[in-house]
Parts: C-alpha cells; sequence; structure tokens
C-alpha cells in the first residue's frame, strides 16, 4: 500500500466522508482491495465523488499492520 493510500484510509478511520478529485483515484484502489466501502456520488457538474465512506473489518487490519 502506498503512502497516500494509507493517509487516506487514516482520514475515512477519522472520520472523513466522501473523497473527490485527486482522492477519487486512491479511494477507488482502496475499495477495490476491500479495505473501504462507499457509495458513487458522482454527478456532471462536480466530477467523480465517492460518499458515505467506512473502513472495512479488513481496512482496520491494514491499519494496524
Amino acid at each position: 500500500m502506498t503512502n497516500v493510500e494509507m493517509q487516506l484510509l487514516q482520514a475515512i478511520y477519522g472520520g472523513q466522508k466522501a473523497a473527490k478529485g485527486e482522492e477519487y483515484e486512491t479511494c477507488r484502489r482502496l475499495i477495490s482491495y476491500g479495505f473501504v466501502k462507499g457509495i458513487i456520488t458522482s454527478n456532471l457538474r462536480d466530477g467523480n465523488s465517492y460518499g458515505a465512506l467506512e473502513v472495512t473489518a479488513n481496512g482496520r487490519e491494514q491499519l494496524i499492520l
């Protein structure tokens, strides 16, 4: 896991509920790894984004390592 991915995982664990812009791709990777769950909230006006982000049990294990 890269430093950027770990920082976003920690931010989501700390309460960040949305990811957009540059964080969107990082969040997409975390979701594909199974570390985070969320819903796509993208639209034409605001661009790509995820909302209702939560760290999964697998993601919490990564924070401990």
